[in-house]
This record gives C-alpha cells, structure tokens and sequence, in this order.
C-alpha cells in the first residue's frame, strides 16, 4: 500500500494548494477590478499599435467602440471607466473607418469599411492609399516635396501607414481579406497585453503566496508528515478532492472561502497557528515553539524555524502556479489513483501451474 499511500498524500497536499490558490487568485481578481489594470494595459496596448494619442482618442471615440463604456475617452480615462476588452472586428472596421473615410457626401454615401464584412474580391480603392504611400516616401526620402495631407491621415504615424499598407498589400486589396489582416495585427498586440497581464498577475500570486502562507501557516512540509502518519486525515482529504474534482469541470472558486479554510483545519491539518505545537524539528522530534526556552538560542529551535520558513516558502511557489494548475495536476493524480487502486487492495493470483 505504500504505492497508494504516497498518492493520497500527494492528493491532500496538492488539494490544499488548489484551496489556497483559489483564495489567492479570488484575491488577485478583486484588486485587478479595483485598480483597473486590464483596461489601462488595453489602452497602452492600442496607443503603442497606432503610436499617436490622438488618433487613440479617435478610435476611442469611435461610435463602434465608444459603446463598450460610458462617456468620452478623457471623461472615461479620468475615473479609469475605459473598457478591458475591445473585439477585434470592432477595432478593424473602426480604424479603417478613421483612416479610410468616405469621399462621398452625407447622403447615401459610403464608409471606409465598405465590402470589408463578406468574402469577395472587393476592393479597396480609395485616394488615401495613395497618399499612404506618398507619406511613406516621404518618410524615407525628406526632400521630396511634401503633400497635402488628409485631416484622415494627419494623425496617422509613419509606423502605422507602412503596417496599414502592408496589410492591405497583402491581402490584393481585398477588403474582407485587409479587414481580417487588420484583426491579426491587433490581436498580435494584445498578445503582449496578455503578457503583461499574466506576469503581473504571477508578481501579485507570489506575494500573496507569501502572505496566505504565513498568515495561515500554510506549512508543505508538516503538511506532508501530517498526512504520512494520519490515515484518517488522509482518506477524508482525499475523498473531498474527489469529490470536489467531480463535481467541478473547471477550477470554481468555493462559495465560502472562510468555510474551505475551516474544512482544511477540520482534516487534522497543522494549517493555522492554533497548531504550532506540532512536531516539525525533524529529525530530533523536538516540539516547535514560537521563542527558545532557555537563555541560549537552542539549535533545534533555530532548526525548527528553518524548516518552517521552507515549508511557507513551498506553499507561496506553488499558489504563484495559479489554481488551474494545481487542478489539472489533480484530475491527473486521481486518474493514476482510481488505476492502481484495484491492484493495490486485491494483489494478482499467481498462476497455480
């Protein structure tokens, strides 16, 4: 059984980890809410696509994207009420709507993204292209006499004119095929602001790994020396992380968080200060206490502390490893569980010849 005891601590200790990485990222959540850092990451991500804060201004003001939020962009950017998210489509037809404008007066006429919504070879022929191009001669080649440029284009940064014109070359000016390539360069920039979101979101985890850890004495290691010793905590542990992986297709934060730390108390877990007694001075067994009982700083004493800084420090890393981790390494362990299991409780008969 010793197979099938090892997996049931290793159940227990990663199910604690779920717990407490769930309060962790339930914790992250509310303070991206409250200081608004995906809408400000947004927003840095569109203004370092188009280079120019008032052509930023203008996309946000866009009436395709000014009804993602409430008010105008400098009214919505002071009480930090931008939104967190902006549909691709909804970011192309509204930047070629800007750039590409209609020639045609008010009545009847059309937009910049016009044929860009269905297949076909509908091109996209308009003066600004060329203008587009004309800018980017310039660019290269300062001498050459400068045109009149376009209110359209004014805010219009050499950078974003070539992308825009490669994009729109590359798809044959094909206007479904441009808006689509316009959709691609977005959303490769708010890759980065995933990236962004991510490592910050894996600083804020770490932190509030360390926090969670010593707060609640969240200890890996007498976790681990708890559950090798302790059958019944070990099997009610692990009956409860079957269960709970059952019952949940995704990591769910539990309705309670107070009630699932108690849970982790009631399973005879040395999780909280109330069990600071418990033995952790490995290998001399000596009981861990908060101050030395003797004048001379005893060297178990020191020795005890060690260990439990390792263990908080375990348990911080793994929380930064987010739930969802630690909830794919669950169904996994329980899947090898459930197939030893029968093996380990009836042994194959050998054969009688």
């Amino acid at each position: 059984m010793l197979g099938l005891d090892m997996l049931d601590v290793a159940i227990g200790v990663i199910f604690v980890y779920l717990v407490l990485s769930l309060v962790a990222t339930a914790a992250v959540e509310t303070f991206e809410r409250f200081l608004k850092y995906r809408a400000s990451d947004l927003e840095r991500g569109v203004r370092e696509l188009l280079r120019n804060d008032k052509l930023v201004e203008e996309l946000y003001n866009h009436p395709l994207i000014n009804g993602l939020y409430v008010g105008s962009y400098q009214d919505a950017k002071k009480i930090k009420e931008l939104p967190s998210y902006m549909p691709a489509r909804s970011f192309a037809l509204a930047l070629m709507d800007l750039v590409f404008p209609s020639q045609e007066d008010s009545a009847g006429g059309t937009t910049g993204a016009t044929h860009s919504a269905a297949e076909g070879a509908s091109t996209i022929s308009h003066p600004n292209l060329e203008v587009l191009r004309t800018k980017l001669a310039e660019a290269q080649d300062p001498t050459m006499a400068k045109t009149p440029m376009p209110a359209a284009l004014q805010n219009v940064e050499v950078e974003v004119a070539r992308a825009l014109m490669l994009l729109i070359d590359a798809a044959q000016h094909d206007a479904a095929k441009a808006r689509e390539n316009i959709e691609g360069w977005f959303n490769t920039g708010m890759d980065r602001v995933s990236g962004w979101f991510k490592r910050r979101t894996q600083t804020f985890l770490m932190v509030l790994g360390v926090v969670v850890a010593v707060a609640l004495n969240a200890d890996t290691i007498a976790m681990i020396r708890k559950l090798s010793v302790n059958k019944a905590a070990r099997e009610t542990i692990v009956s409860q992380a079957e269960a709970y992986a059952k019952s949940n297709p995704t990591p769910k934060q539990p309705a309670s968080v107070e009630a699932s730390l108690n849970n982790l108390g009631n399973y005879a877990l040395p999780i909280g200060w109330q069990n600071y007694g418990c033995s952790v001075c490995w290998p001399h067994r000596m009981p861990f206490t908060l101050w030395p009982t003797s004048k001379q700083v005893d060297i178990c004493w020191v020795g005890g502390w060690l260990m439990k800084l390792l263990g908080w420090l375990m348990t911080a890393g793994a929380i930064s490893l987010g739930a969802p981790f630690w909830f794919d390494t669950l169904n996994k362990i329980i899947v090898v569980r459930s197939t030893i299991k029968p093996h380990e409780k009836s042994p194959e008969e050998k054969s009688k010849s």
